[in-house]
């Protein structure tokens, strides 16, 4: 993650997120989480920025769109670097296999990781 000015940023994040992100101790590993949370969730439902005005954070590690319940789960990468995955269920484990190409499992250049899930 380059050095950035957050505080600009916050305005694209709901009022409760904001304030959680600029009083974090760390308010730019904290931006970041939570973008990359809100971008997993669109990209999980399918429809793109468009939903973002629906979409709301439940509580914790929830969102909903529409009707939709979507769980995240941060991804350790490695450090600099904030990743989230959506699903639709919460039972379900997570695993960093890397770096490796997903296809031919062979190793990648480092910060290129496949993620697996598996259900519980």
């Amino acid at each position: 993650i380059e050095p950035i000015e957050i505080e600009p940023l916050c305005r694209y994040l709901p009022d409760t997120e904001r304030r959680a992100v600029l009083g974090a101790a760390d308010p730019r590993t904290a931006f970041f989480r939570a973008w990359t949370r809100r971008e997993a969730v669109v990209k999980a439902d399918g429809r793109g920025l468009a939903i973002s005005e629906g979409l709301s954070r439940h509580y914790g590690r929830k969102y909903m769109v529409d009707k939709n319940k979507w769980h995240t789960s941060h991804i350790e990468l490695a450090d600099g670097y904030a990743c989230h995955l959506a699903m639709d269920r919460k039972d379900y484990e997570i695993s960093v296999i890397g770096p490796v190409d997903p296809l031919t499992m062979n190793p990648v250049t480092p910060g290129n990781y496949y993620v697996q899930h598996e259900e519980s």
